[in-house]
């Protein structure tokens, strides 16, 4: 596994996305067709959805996020993703490192993306870093789904 996040003097490239309630649909900044993302001066973020030439606001109640990227790519190569699937705040991922099949949520914890373990007891442990497992040469790391669209892959592992 190749660690993906860019180091020194090169920037890493801010990228996110929301999950749309309604239309049970993740939704990336990509779909300019569709979909518009900005910010007010406060900070806070709207989403506007483009119907033909009117723009209509989506009601931040209709929607999560922004969820961030985190800078990581998992192991898996295909021909849709040569250089592996960006790997994004609540994905559910599946690891393997040599042994069973281990599946977590990528969460955020005291300033780093984490893999979160449901059976990580945290009374006496944290969970552990993301980038451990990305950059682990024998652990093959694979973006398996996301807890909004897909949240029975967690909850089946547990």
């Amino acid at each position: 596994i190749i660690l993906k996040k860019k180091h020194g003097n090169e920037k890493m490239k801010t990228k996110f996305r929301w999950y749309y309630k309604p239309e049970k649909l993740m939704v990336y900044p990509d779909d300019k067709e569709k979909y518009g993302f900005g910010l007010y001066p406060d900070g806070s973020f709207y989403v506007t959805k483009y119907f033909g030439a009117h723009d209509i606001y989506i009601d931040h109640k209709d929607v999560i996020g922004p969820m961030f990227w985190t800078g990581f790519k998992d192991s898996k190569r295909t021909d849709e993703y040569p250089e592996g699937q960006d790997i994004y705040f609540d994905d559910i991922c599946r690891g393997n490192g040599g042994g069973e099949d281990f599946y977590f949520r990528v969460g955020f914890e005291y300033g780093c993306y984490v893999a979160e373990m449901p059976w990580i007891d945290r009374k006496q442990i944290h969970w552990p870093e993301l980038k451990m497992y990305v950059s682990m040469e024998f652990c093959e790391i694979e973006v398996v789904g996301n807890i909004w669209e897909h949240p029975e892959l967690l909850e089946a592992k547990e």
